[in-house]
Order: C-alpha cells, then sequence, then structure tokens
C-alpha cells in the first residue's frame, strides 16, 4: 500500500474498468473514487465510506493503536473489488491499492482569515457529497496554472446573509515551494460542512441550498475577482436525527 501525494489527477472522473485475472476471478478497479476513512466495530475492520456506499477496506491503512489514517480522514482512492471472491454478504470487501490523503478545511466567518498571496482558481467543480451521520463532507475539483504543485483552501461565509440560498467563497493559497514553471491541472479541495450546515435554517423538506464562487485573482485597484461556480445551487437533505 502506498500514499500517493500527486497534483496531476487530470480531469476529475469515477473511472470504472473490469478486468478477469488469471485465475479467472472477476475483478472491477475503480479510480479517483472519494471517500471518508471509517471503522466498523462490529466487525473490527476499517471501512470506507463513498457517496454511494460502504465497502469493507481490511488492507486499508488504518491500525487502532497506531493510526496512519484517522477515522474522519478523507481520501481519494483508487481499489479493487473482487467479485468472484467476496468474504461477506453485507458489505462488499475492497483492497485499497493506492489513495492520495487531503486535509479537510471547515467554512469559517469571512474576515477571519490570515492567509495571504491568493492564488487565483481558474475553476470550480462540486465533485462529491459524503454524508453519513455527522460525517457531511464536500469534495470539490479546482484548476489552477501556477508555479505551484499544492494548494490549501478556504472557505468563508457571511453571518449576516439572509435569502434561500446562501453563498460561500473559496480561495487557494499555494503550498510548499514554487516551481520553475507553470503548470496546469486540477486539485482537490475537501470541506468539511457539518458544523457550518447544523447553523442553517431548512426549509419544509430538510433542505439547504448553497451557491458557491471561487476567487479568480484582483483587479488593478486590488479589490478581489469573484466567479460563480458552474454547479450552483447545491442542493443538501440533511438527515431528521443529527
Amino acid at each position: 500500500m502506498k500514499r500517493i501525494f500527486s497534483p496531476f489527477l487530470g480531469v476529475l472522473m469515477l473511472v470504472f474498468t473490469s478486468c478477469n485475472n488469471d485465475k479467472g476471478d472477476d475483478i472491477e478497479y475503480i479510480a479517483n473514487i472519494p471517500a471518508i476513512v471509517g471503522y466498523n466495530y462490529s466487525l473490527n475492520q476499517p471501512v470506507l465510506i463513498t457517496p454511494g456506499e460502504i465497502f469493507l477496506a481490511p488492507d486499508l491503512d488504518y491500525d487502532f493503536y497506531y493510526l496512519l489514517l484517522y477515522e474522519g480522514d478523507a481520501v481519494m482512492a483508487y481499489i479493487s473489488l473482487n467479485h468472484t471472491r467476496q468474504p461477506s454478504k453485507d458489505y462488499r470487501t475492497v483492497s485499497v491499492l493506492d489513495y492520495t490523503y487531503f486535509d479537510k478545511a471547515s467554512p469559517f466567518v469571512e474576515g477571519e482569515s490570515d492567509a495571504t498571496n491568493f492564488v487565483p482558481v481558474e475553476d470550480m467543480r462540486l465533485y462529491a457529497m459524503i454524508m453519513h451521520d455527522r460525517i457531511q463532507v464536500l469534495f470539490a475539483g479546482f484548476s489552477h496554472t501556477s508555479y505551484y504543485r499544492d494548494f490549501d483552501y478556504e472557505m468563508t461565509y457571511d453571518p449576516d446573509e439572509t435569502g434561500k440560498t446562501l453563498t460561500l467563497s473559496v480561495r487557494a493559497t499555494g503550498k510548499g515551494r514554487e516551481y520553475q514553471t507553470k503548470e496546469s491541472f486540477w486539485w482537490v479541495g475537501v470541506f468539511d460542512m457539518y458544523e457550518y450546515l447544523m447553523t442553517l435554517e431548512k426549509d419544509s423538506e430538510n433542505k439547504v441550498k448553497l451557491n458557491f464562487r471561487y476567487n479568480t485573482g484582483e483587479d488593478v485597484d486590488g479589490n478581489e475577482l469573484w466567479e460563480d461556480c458552474a454547479d450552483n445551487p447545491l442542493t443538501i437533505t440533511l438527515q431528521e436525527d443529527i
């Protein structure tokens, strides 16, 4: 098992490919699947919580006492499923071949940021929303042309904003060293939305709607420039018992 830290994810998409190995097993490979690490205590096994399914993941880098990955950690995983040799009827079991770990950021009040030297975002796309009990995590893709190869993202909001659809603002900062040449690629930002969502007033169907905008740079006077996310609005149905 390797922990991969490659910024070159390409266009964010799920890739489904099935093939048979030499033993005739039916094996499916899934690339770039967003997931949250969890643990099934009744089965004593780590799990991957994805947007559509919870997988048992016995080969995950997870140890109860010496944790390489913790419950709640966000990853982009490359997994394999052996449909011929599934040990459980209740859960599908995977081998996690590779994954990329991502830090999570939580929305906070506009004006409380200490970050400087924001890096322009060229495009933002909402990739996946994972909701399971108090896990409410948003994966988003960001396009950059930059000397940096890694980024931190911050998401802010105006606590005085009113209306049925609220706006969240996203900025990027370069992380690590700057390289000699610019590269164009997509990177991933992961946002823990639970605490923020719990402050919002839900409609009669227990839904909230959010718009996102991203910082594309500054004008000649130093004013920030913004672009609305093409995937607006994001409608989230909250669980009744949370």
